[in-house]
């Protein structure tokens, strides 16, 4: 049982879920199809993601030991070994099932896949090219399910996935200033320790601020409709709260931001998902 507790906080399948739904959009928004191709589509995202939190926890353990001794290689559940057998396994089940979708999304899955493994071992530590890389990989799970589903273009999946990718954008960099203590001993160069509070600061205001912009516009330009707008006023609320609290960001209270964003995040794809499901 501790074992099997250790995976799933190695693992993190509930933050997994969210890479399912963000699929689950793209291919409704892209007319959906046969509910064998649907499963392969709803599948693939959260084997990778799931590979890459396990990658991550492999090269993070030092860091982890600092900031997150509560984490399962840390406290000896979960050894190195496993952690990288976890991703090798996960990345290349999702890779193979990947290519029953077609070039595209198999293209797509062993992109990413390898992103994650570089993200974790080089760019982690490099700051603001990390946060990007682990934004578009959660924008990149609407693009994912859309060319699962559609062969067209279409403007409201990139309109979805840029906002998932600015929202999650700002968290990324929330969380840099709640691990600030155990990355400055590591000699990282995240945003804050790179660019200081301030500008750290100002950048999440702007991620948040353009967020909010570009959740009001599938809703004006007719592409989705009031159950959409429900949800996205919900969720632009959160943001704004968290926007004016922005001041008083710092390692101390960035995990309740970090908490407030996701809260946000998961209303925001709500809304999505439940307007297109329910057309």
């Amino acid at each position: 049982m501790r074992k099997i507790t250790g995976y799933l906080q190695l693992l993190r399948p509930k933050n997994a879920v969210m890479s399912a739904i963000g699929s689950t959009i793209g291919w409704l928004a892209g007319g959906c199809g046969d509910l064998t191709r649907y499963l392969i589509v709803a599948t693939v995202p959260p084997l990778v993601l799931m590979g890459g939190n396990a990658i991550n926890d492999f090269f993070d353990f030092e860091i982890d030991a600092i900031n997150k001794p509560y984490r399962p290689i840390p406290r000896g559940i979960i050894s190195r070994k496993e952690a990288l057998f976890s991703y090798i396994l996960l990345s290349s089940v999702a890779i193979t099932i990947a290519l029953l979708l077609g070039w595209i999304p198999f293209l797509i899955a062993v992109s990413f896949s390898i992103a994650w493994y570089v993200y974790a071992r080089t760019l982690k530590a490099k700051g603001l090219i990390g946060n990007v890389i682990v934004s578009t990989g959660v924008g990149f799970t609407i693009i994912f399910g859309y060319i699962s589903a559609s062969k067209g273009v279409s403007l409201l999946p990139i309109i979805l996935a840029l906002i998932a990718f600015t929202a999650n954008l700002a968290r990324e960099i929330v969380k840099t200033v709640e691990d600030l203590p155990g990355d400055k001993k590591a000699g990282l160069s995240t945003v804050p320790i790179r660019f200081g509070m301030e500008t750290t600061k100002s950048l999440t205001r702007g991620l948040i601020a353009i967020t909010c912009l570009l959740a009001l516009i599938p809703f004006l330009l007719g592409l989705m409709k009031l159950l959409y707008l429900a949800f996205s006023l919900s969720s632009i609320l959160i943001l704004i709260y968290i926007l004016v609290q922005t001041d008083r960001l710092s390692p101390e209270t960035a995990a309740r931001y970090s908490g407030l964003l996701k809260v946000a995040m998961a209303l925001g794809l709500l809304g999505m998902l439940l307007d297109l499901l329910l057309r």
